[in-house]
């Protein structure tokens, strides 16, 4: 039986980070059992305590997720594994659009989609009795990137699934679920945002068919009692054929209002037939990325479908047909101006929404805004890979600030003035979270008794 740990790399500090555990993972273990039976492998998946399960587990080969601003972290896990005698196998976002950053302590990087590829990967280290096969077979396998001596060789790349229903559903066995939890129901996104790499992971947006979704929701309410899911897709509501599907699927399994469900939208497809059909699945909230208040620097962040405007009338459909909105938005673009920072904060007052985050806009590689870092000599290959972190409240001294036309002592001033009026909304509007619903009474007694110990901060006004 071969041991295999899979790590999650991730920030142990980031909430947000360490809300959800990683699907990816659930759909490789899936792959695998599928592909090799499920008593071939015997797996762990963790996201600390690396070393200690190393020594306990002793696995044949690690298997490394990570995002860019985790990179550091997972370099550390890879050289750990290494040192125990493991195959390190690396995965995810970052490795996909920087495969030259591959650490003399990974074996292999996995490019893209990684559900066929690591099938074809662990078949090789199989046949070559659980060592890393030679350089002339990792040659034959696509989608890949390794060392051969000192050059970095990446393969043919390997074309995307086509029919995304042959994937099992992933394995959520190694996961604690609780009552909410989350699905993916397709793969890409059919925009392509100045700051967003999704378009160059997942190549094209491919959709998980409306049997195939209801069917997996429907395992998840029946083993886990699961009472909320969150559609995490990238856009969700863009196919609104498959979800008049789905939604009559759900109807005819008896499971249509059952389950609370929570997903992404885009201003410029939400209207009143699309809030209707959002009703209609229960859909109880939307995260919308309206990003910025001026159409220039919305335009440049999210091309010319989008307008103010468009995000305006979306937020007024969304709070007409009661379903709650929590929205996102970006400042400190290159060429973003003061008066323009000013227009977005104005946006969210006058606009009386409830829920949302703001962040400074930060170059993640394969966006057109990493493009820009790269040609300003801001990022680089050889960097330190945390300094891509959003949270700026642990590290607003070492961020990179794309603005050339505010400083970043200013630009943090703004954030701060954001951050207050976040807080004084969600003080305000707690009530009226849809997760609050779901609580116990007694529970929500509790907070609302924490809450009125809060002083409402001063909002000072961004001028």
């Amino acid at each position: 039986m071969g041991r295999v740990l899979f790590i999650n790399a991730v920030d142990r500090f980031s909430s947000q980070e360490n809300r959800y555990q990683n699907i990816g993972i659930g759909y490789l273990i899936a792959t695998l059992r599928k592909a090799f039976g499920t008593e071939f492998f015997k797996f762990d998946v963790i996201s600390e305590n690396v070393i200690d399960t190393l020594d306990k587990l002793k696995p044949e080969v690690v298997c490394i997720t990570s995002v860019t601003q985790n990179y550091n972290i997972a370099g550390e896990y890879a050289g750990y594994s290494k040192e125990a005698g493991a195959i390190v196998i690396v995965g995810g976002i970052h490795i996909t659009t920087l495969p030259h950053s591959l650490k003399s302590s990974m074996s292999i990087g996995c490019i893209g989609e990684g559900d066929e590829t690591i099938v074809e990967v662990f078949n090789t280290i199989i046949e070559n009795n659980w060592e890393l096969p030679p350089v002339d077979i990792l040659r034959t396998i696509k989608g890949i990137v390794f060392h051969n001596k000192n050059e970095i060789i990446i393969t043919d790349p390997r074309n995307p699934i086509k029919e995304l229903d042959t994937i099992p559903f992933p394995s959520r066995d190694f996961f604690s679920i609780d009552k909410s939890t989350y699905i993916l129901t397709s793969r890409g996104c059919p925009y392509s945002c100045s700051f967003c790499a999704s378009t160059v992971f997942w190549n094209r947006v491919r959709f998980f068919s409306a049997e195939y979704v209801v069917e997996e929701i429907k395992h998840i309410y029946e083993k886990y009692k699961c009472e909320w899911i969150h559609l995490y897709d990238d856009l969700f509501i863009s196919n609104k054929k498959r979800m008049i599907q789905i939604i009559d699927l759900l109807g005819k399994m008896d499971l249509l209002g059952k389950i609370k469900f929570s997903t992404m939208g885009r201003a410029n497809i939400i209207n009143d037939d699309m809030a209707l059909l959002m009703k209609q699945m229960n859909i109880r909230s939307v995260g919308l990325g309206l990003e910025s208040g001026n159409n220039q620097i919305l335009q440049f962040l999210k091309g010319k479908s989008v307008s103010v405007e468009k995000n305006r009338l979306a937020v007024e459909v969304l709070k007409r047909h009661k379903i709650t909105n929590f929205s996102s938005f970006i400042i400190g673009s290159p060429l973003e101006s003061r008066d323009q920072i000013r227009e977005t904060y104005d946006f969210i007052k006058d606009s009386g929404i409830k829920f949302f985050d703001v962040n400074i806009l930060t170059p993640f590689p394969g966006t057109e805004i990493w493009q820009y870092a790269i040609n300003h000599g801001l990022v680089g290959l050889d960097m330190d890979w945390s300094l891509l972190s959003v949270d700026l409240k642990r590290q607003s001294q070492r961020a990179i600030i794309l603005s050339e036309l505010v400083s970043r002592k200013e630009l943090l001033k703004y954030y701060r003035a954001f951050l207050r009026l976040r807080l004084f909304r969600r003080i305000r509007y707690a009530s009226k979270h849809p997760f609050v619903n779901s609580l116990p009474e007694y529970i929500k007694q509790k907070i609302y008794a924490k809450i009125k110990k809060v002083v409402k901060p001063l909002i000072s006004v961004v001028r």
